[in-house]
């Protein structure tokens, strides 16, 4: 579903932004507790295959023009835009929801 979707990239996000936008690990814990409050998601089911998730993740709207394009928050209530986030990172966060 897309709500789950959502929350798995929000967990992914999460991690990507303490590796990259310096986002404290004890708020990367915050957001995944508040989501598994709501019962939603933030673990993947061991079956599925990384890459086709990441295959899945590359015809989002982040990718433009072959390159990433995605949103890092430094604290929690602040984002910004950031160009240095490669698919290495992204593989990184996917993996990290298993």
């Amino acid at each position: 579903l897309h709500g789950e979707a959502i929350s798995l990239g929000l967990v992914a996000a999460c991690g990507i932004s303490v590796k990259k936008a310096g986002l404290p690990t004890e708020h990367r814990e915050k957001v995944v507790s508040i989501l598994q409050h709501f019962d939603l998601p933030t673990r993947l089911p061991k079956h599925l295959s990384h890459e086709k998730i990441l295959a899945a993740v590359q015809r989002d709207k982040k990718f433009e023009s072959g390159q990433v394009r995605f949103v890092v928050t430094p604290q929690l209530g602040s984002a910004r835009l950031a160009t240095d986030i490669s698919i290495d990172d992204i593989r990184e966060a996917i993996a990290g929801l298993f």
